[in-house]
């Protein structure tokens, strides 16, 4: 038996000294997300191989969803500065994109044939 869906988690994002007064932000849509991505991301950092600060490929995402599981996203917060969303995919690769804008933060994958996101964006070949 299903409940009422639980509200979504709120977290407050650090205290920095150029913006004392951050408001709390939407982080996960349920505490169980919150927990799953919190030890999703721990595993995939030690395991996979990171790239930063690129533009966000038009068709990654998209690819991402055709090729990958996706996964519960989080939002505001990237684990060392702010951001819109962190993406995560799962299956034969497991992939984490947090992205700004059109940008990406960083990306992580453990495995090599999707962690160049720019070859996901390339239209397939006949």
């Amino acid at each position: 038996m299903r409940g009422p869906p639980a509200p979504r988690c709120r977290a407050a994002v650090p205290a920095v000294p150029w913006e004392p007064e951050l408001p709390p932000s939407p982080y996960a849509d349920s505490f169980s997300d919150y927990l799953f991505t919190a030890d999703w991301d721990t595993r995939l950092l030690a395991e996979g191989s990171a790239e930063f600060d690129y533009p966000l490929p038009e068709r990654a995402i998209p690819a991402l969803r055709r090729q990958l599981d996706e996964l519960p996203s989080t939002y505001s917060w990237a684990g060392n500065q702010g951001c819109d969303r962190v993406y995560r995919f799962g299956g034969p690769a497991r992939v984490l994109v947090a992205v700004a804008g059109d940008q990406v933060l960083y990306s992580v994958a453990d495995d090599p044939r999707h962690a160049d996101l720019s070859a996901l964006d390339s239209p397939r070949r006949a």
